[in-house]
């Protein structure tokens, strides 16, 4: 090889007459800091609503639910770690099913 130039997102390589433009993988997908609420108005869907949070395990940090008895509703708050697919997948799974309200919030993990 005759000569290696370097570039934050591209590698130039010459061999032989031939330039080869070889990029870098590039992990864009950083970490974010999310809280999710989630208010279950009907039980119908609970069973769905614990399996889909448990197939998310690895980005939960902390999950807390709390009963609110004169409405007949619950609460679920969970913190989030993950990338903003992971975190919108869980919440777009979630806010498919019927019964149940999803709002989020996410942030940059520095």
């Amino acid at each position: 090889m005759s000569s290696v130039a370097k570039t934050k997102c591209l590698v130039l390589l010459s061999c032989g007459g031939i330039i080869y433009y070889i990029y870098p993988k590039i992990d864009i997908m950083e970490d974010r800091i999310g809280s999710v609420l989630i208010v279950v108005e009907s039980k119908q869907e609970i069973e769905r609503l614990n399996q889909i949070i448990s197939n998310y395990a690895n980005i939960v940090i902390g999950r807390q639910g709390i009963r609110l008895r004169e409405q007949d509703k619950s609460i679920i708050s969970l913190v989030l770690e993950g990338t903003t697919d992971e975190l919108g997948g869980l919440t777009g799974q979630l806010g498919r099913l019927k019964g149940i309200q999803v709002k989020s919030v996410v942030i940059k993990n520095n």
